[in-house]
């Protein structure tokens, strides 16, 4: 018989609660993950998981008593409600946004330039004198 991971028969690991919670000695890394020797908070840290799951506490109260002893900056992971929402989202309206702008700019660069409609000559004063003598050498041959 297969048993679900939200099961009470599922045994916590020290390693699942620890992947949740964020290392406190600025290697900004999960307590799971600190590679520190003797680091002062991970190893205590994994130390009071372990008497915690022994205890009998399931992963969610270990983490909220860290969060209680804490705050929400022992979270690896921010809460999805209220402003840490924002944390969740922002990121994927920034990708949204610069993909428009992309695009955007992509469209301008590709539009053919706009080719100046061509407008009539206007007549010099040296070209209307040239045409009168044009036209004064026409009507002499003319006669």
């Amino acid at each position: 018989m297969l048993v679900s991971a939200s099961s009470p028969t599922h045994a916590v690991t020290v390693s699942e609660v620890a992947r949740e919670l964020s290392c406190r000695c600025g290697c900004s890394m999960t307590v799971d993950g600190c590679n520190h020797t003797n680091c002062p908070f991970a190893v205590p840290a994994r130390r009071t998981i372990d008497e915690k799951i022994a205890s009998g506490m399931g992963k969610e109260a270990i983490i909220q008593s860290f969060v209680a002893q804490y705050g929400e900056v022992v979270l690896a992971a921010p809460t999805k409600k209220g402003f840490n929402l924002t944390a969740w989202i922002l990121p994927f309206v920034a990708i949204l946004a610069g993909a428009g702008i992309v695009r955007a700019v992509i469209k301008r660069w590709a539009r053919p330039e706009a080719q100046p409609a061509h407008e009539p000559a206007s007549e010099a004063e040296d070209d209307v004198e040239y045409r009168a003598r044009v036209e004064k050498e026409l009507k002499e041959l003319d006669r």
